[in-house]
């Protein structure tokens, strides 16, 4: 992955792209861009009335300065305003369009008196558009190599950039097909980093998840010839309060014996994105100097279909001694998270966030992921975090009502409930995995709905979105 670089620079250097901004307020346009279209001899008022269908995120062409292009875009939406949120999406959808190396971006000027936080937003969000994930391809496009800001911008230019890598970096793993990114591989990308980073790592297989009492993990990869991994990654200093991130990561989700159609079964290369999202965070904590003692729990196997795998009716007993019926090999994420979750909880931390593609049945739709858990403070934290990184979350019930649903007659629990008529699985997975956190503050992120985009639109390429990892840094960073 090419990492762009970030500077401050002027309008005398020469560049490829020049980004403006143009609002929907009488006067059309911030000074920077008024000042602009003056100096080089456009008639100011003739070209923001030429621009003034474009909606939000939609930009124009203008001839070229010094050989670049001037791009003007809207940054204003009819119904909000200039809002932080709108300047996101509008610096988005115009990194969508950058195919150039040298681009110089006054996005950030679209407010009289910008703060530095508004330069961190307008850069995350440039370099999130202009990704693309082409590892695969012989014939590449070309990349966005230097993002200038005009101004000075202060150190959260820094930040954003920092924020997108990350965010980037995970969507690169989540893109990545499954025969190429197999438990084993995870595990090695994670001891290489840690090594970089000077992290404590410890992985854990074969007959130490076995002894150890890893039953979900074990049974979950008894089918396929990649065996499970646990991965334990610990960051900052021991002595400090510990917060634990676990990540669900099935590197690759046929359903098992619960076989996939064909239809679904395309994206379960996309099954890791809670250990993507988890272990991107953590980088981005790291390169920004964070001392925050961290522990990550990273549960990863394939889930394949062959003689040896678990089947519907069987019980498999976990980290902290409950067992689970088995009634779907195809709700397998909640069988490796169990026993992360019950072996994180034993280092006994201050709160734990899991992050997981568990469900896909929010309700939310493709923009908002879950938050459910059994502490209303670290709940709302995780949420509100969520809207301030502009990777939005919104809390649904751990209701108590349905409990009853992942009660078993033969075990301690079981894994599904089959035959509902009502579209409330989120629920029931978190029901479920309340059963292994015990009293520790806990909160469930369920983002399988956001994690992929089939289709490319305005804002996203087609594949991997990196959902919850702005997130998870702005809760680890601002709220300690």
């Amino acid at each position: 992955m090419l990492v762009p670089r970030l500077e401050s620079g002027s309008l005398d250097d020469g560049y490829d792209i020049v980004l403006l901004p143009i609002t929907l307020s009488p006067a059309g346009a911030p000074g920077i861009t008024r000042k602009v279209l003056r100096d080089r001899g456009f008639e100011v008022e003739d070209a923001l009335d030429a621009l003034s269908s474009l909606r939000l995120g939609e930009s124009a062409l203008l001839p070229a300065i010094g050989g670049g292009t001037l791009r003007l875009v809207q940054v204003e939406s009819e119904r909000q305003g200039l809002t932080l949120e709108s300047l996101r999406h509008a610096s988005q959808a115009c990194g969508r369009l950058l195919d150039r190396g040298r681009v110089l971006c006054g996005l950030h000027l679209a407010l009289p008196d910008p703060e530095p936080a508004v330069t961190r937003a307008v850069a995350e969000s440039l370099l999130i558009g202009a990704y693309r994930f082409e590892r695969y391809k012989s014939t590449k496009h070309p990349a966005l190599e230097v993002l200038n800001f005009l101004e000075p911008t202060g150190g959260e230019l820094a930040i954003g950039g920092i924020v997108a890598t990350a965010t980037n970096w995970c969507r690169d793993l989540v893109n990545t097909p499954g025969g190429d990114l197999t438990p084993q591989r995870v595990a090695e990308l994670a001891q290489g980093t840690a090594a970089e980073r000077g992290w404590r790592c410890e992985v854990m297989s074969g007959d130490d998840l076995s002894a150890g009492g890893f039953g979900g993990l074990v049974g979950v990869g008894a089918g396929s010839v990649h065996p499970p991994r646990l991965i334990v990654l610990e960051s900052g200093d021991p002595s400090a309060p510990l917060t634990a991130l676990v990540g669900k990561g099935i590197t690759f989700d046929s359903g098992g014996l619960d076989l996939k159609r064909l239809e679904d079964m395309l994206t379960m290369k996309t099954d890791l994105a809670g250990v993507a999202s988890v272990l991107a965070a953590m980088t981005a904590l790291d390169d920004m100097g964070s001392g925050l003692h961290i522990r990550a729990v990273l549960a990863c196997a394939e889930n394949m279909l062959s003689g040896t795998s678990t089947r519907p009716g069987d019980i498999l007993r976990h980290r902290n001694g409950m067992s689970t019926e088995i009634v779907s090999p195809d709700a397998e994420g909640r069988l490796v998270l169990a026993d992360a979750l019950s072996y994180v909880c034993e280092g006994r931390p201050e709160r734990v966030v899991d992050v997981a593609t568990l469900t896909g049945s929010t309700a939310l739709g493709r923009d908002v992921w879950a938050a459910i858990g059994n502490d209303q403070e670290l709940v709302q934290q995780v949420v509100n975090a969520g809207s301030r990184a502009g990777d939005p979350g919104w809390q649904l019930p751990l209701w108590e009502g349905y409990d009853s649903y992942v009660r078993s007659s033969v075990a301690d629990t079981k894994n599904a409930a089959l035959g509902i008529k009502w579209n409330f699985g989120a629920i029931l997975g978190a029901l479920y995995l309340r059963q292994f956190v015990g009293s520790t503050p806990w909160a469930h992120l369920d983002i399988s709905a956001t994690v992929f985009r089939d289709e490319e639109d305005e804002l996203w390429c087609q594949g991997a979105t990196g959902t919850s990892t702005r997130a998870l840094i702005s809760l680890l960073r601002e709220d300690g």
